[in-house]
């Protein structure tokens, strides 16, 4: 914004200007992943700490996180011994330019 001020040579001479330059631009953004997991214990079981859990907005959303696969009789979910996951996202955003 620009405010002219009063001239002495002129006279009593005041303006103000507004000038707006902005462009917006329409952005999209393709994302995709993949994640391949595999886990053995040779005559045991895997750890809990390393099984493979999946639900919720990274993996599956519509689901509570790690909602997807076994879960015991409490709700807890127990995890699984391998993992295939897929995901695919387009985003359309606004950018100013």
């Amino acid at each position: 914004m620009h405010q002219g001020l009063p001239s002495t040579r002129s006279g009593n001479c005041q303006y103000v200007a507004l000038e707006i330059d902005e462009g917006m631009a329409r952005v999209l953004v393709f994302a995709t992943g993949l994640r391949v997991g595999l886990a053995h214990a040779p005559g045991g079981t895997v750890p809990f700490s390393e099984r493979f859990f999946a639900g919720g907005c990274t993996t599956l959303r519509g689901f509570e996180q790690n909602a997807v696969g076994p879960i015991r009789a409490d709700g807890i979910p127990l995890g699984g011994e391998g993992i295939l996951s897929s995901i695919t996202n387009c985003d359309s955003r606004w950018r100013g330019s």
